[in-house]
């Protein structure tokens, strides 16, 4: 006679399924009908005695971008608008100058990091900063800061 014995862990899940020459009682066995490779991964439901599904595991929530994942939520002509205003004109009023000197800054800023966190505040204010200069259109930062991180874009890497 041989027996068929669900094998589950702590969690209630299948973890390994066995056959048997002789009854066996314990804790973690649960007793089936026919041999089923297929109750792999699934929980026991200790209450109805069935087997459900495995658990499907959440999507990963993407908070950090790559530089050029950063960049791609630019248009064009944003980032045209961006470098031009960069560029230090000598014979420019001092405050036209001062602006254009802050925008190299935030640009070096970008290029220099690592990764990209949208929801950290030096980032928000430079986005944002970018807007209230009128070199990307108005609503454009929390378009550009809270779109959801696509996995093409996300920085996985460690630091």
């Amino acid at each position: 006679m041989v027996l068929s014995y669900a094998q589950i862990n702590d969690a209630d899940i299948v973890v390994s399924v066995l056959q048997l020459a002789a009854p066996v009682t314990a804790p973690d066995l649960v007793p089936i009908v026919t041999y089923d490779v297929a109750l792999l991964g699934q929980r026991y439901d200790p209450a109805t005695g069935g087997f459900l599904p495995p658990p499907v595991p959440p999507a990963p929530v993407f908070t950090r971008l790559t530089k050029l994942g950063f960049r791609g939520r630019f248009a064009q002509a944003e980032k045209t608008a961006i470098e031009l205003a960069a560029l230090d004109d000598p014979a420019a009023a001092m405050a036209q100058r001062a602006q254009a000197a802050d925008i190299r800054v935030y640009l070096a800023d970008v290029a220099s990091a690592t990764y990209i966190d949208p929801q950290r505040p030096e980032a928000r204010a430079g986005v944002q900063a970018l807007e209230a200069a009128g070199l990307i259109g108005a609503g454009r930062a929390l378009q550009i800061l809270d779109a959801p991180i696509e996995a093409a874009d996300a920085f996985t890497g460690s630091v």
